[in-house]
């Protein structure tokens, strides 16, 4: 009853009007508009999955050929580098700052080996003058003038090599 009161109207001789309407006309409407509603939650759920799927396997995909020239790279290829796709995107710019970094590690390591092969190079010429002043002294061990002056040439040697081996290392303290 107390329904029916928010909607009647109490006429003069007492008498309670309801007025009501025939929505029959509208139930088909209304489940059109449901099962349209519904289809498209389906259909965009459908869309959002296979949206999702795509872009995670070109992502993943992606990510594998970082990880495949990252393997290639700590095998010891260091002219190897990792693909750049050329849109832009955050993979993009690390792959570039990636690579950059490849190229600065690849011409320090090249440095490195020149320097080494120079450093190999400044340490043969004393190391063989030493030997030679070593088999000098033990050609002529009867003679000791010749071997006092093949023992001094020796050390001088020595020490001269002590200098390089110093430097080097003061070298390696300040890089």
């Amino acid at each position: 009853f107390d329904f029916w009161k928010r909607y009647a109207e109490i006429t003069p001789g007492g008498l309670t009007l309801v007025v009501g309407r025939d929505i029959e006309d509208q139930r088909p409407f209304a489940a059109t508009i449901r099962n349209v509603a519904l289809w498209s939650v389906g259909l965009l759920a459908l869309v959002g999955i296979g949206a999702g799927l795509l872009i995670s396997r070109s992502v993943l995909g992606r990510i594998e050929a970082i990880n495949a020239a990252a393997r290639t790279i700590m095998s010891g290829d260091l002219s190897s580098r990792i693909p750049v796709a050329g849109s832009g995107d955050e993979l993009d710019r690390l792959s570039a700052s990636l690579n950059d970094m490849l190229t600065r590690i690849e011409e320090l390591m090249g440095a490195l080996r020149e320097m080494s092969n120079n450093i190999a190079h400044d340490l043969r010429t004393p190391l063989n003058r030493l030997r030679n002043h070593a088999e000098e002294a033990l050609r002529h061990p009867d003679d000791p003038a010749l071997y006092r002056a093949a023992l001094t040439k020796t050390i001088e040697e020595a020490d001269e090599l002590i200098r390089t081996f110093n430097s080097l290392l003061l070298i390696a303290r300040l890089e």
